[in-house]
């Protein structure tokens, strides 16, 4: 078994999302700006504060070529709690 894989099964969002970032040498402005938010946006993912919406999920997993349940398939991480947002209205995830 391969212990990179098993390591990054075990991180939350939030913590895989850092080390993305940081494999591809960007600051989390510059991930900000790619996604059109903030790098303080960006920080509060990271520390697991609060999750983007489901646009930017699918934007983050699309640049850094991976799957959305790659981002969030976690033994340790909580299902996505974030809101899911329709072209009518927003709707809470319920779990």
């Amino acid at each position: 078994m391969n212990t990179d894989t098993t390591e990054i099964d075990n991180m939350t969002f939030g913590k895989k999302l850092r080390q993305l970032r940081i494999k591809h040498n960007m600051s989390q402005k510059e991930l900000g700006l790619l996604v059109h938010v903030t790098a303080q946006a960006v920080s509060k993912w990271e520390h697991d504060l609060s999750e983007p919406e489901f646009r930017v999920v699918k934007e983050i997993a699309d640049f850094f070529q991976i799957s959305v349940d790659q981002l969030f398939s976690s033994k340790l991480s909580a299902p996505y709690t974030g809101v899911l947002f329709t072209g009518k209205r927003a709707v809470k995830m319920r779990r």
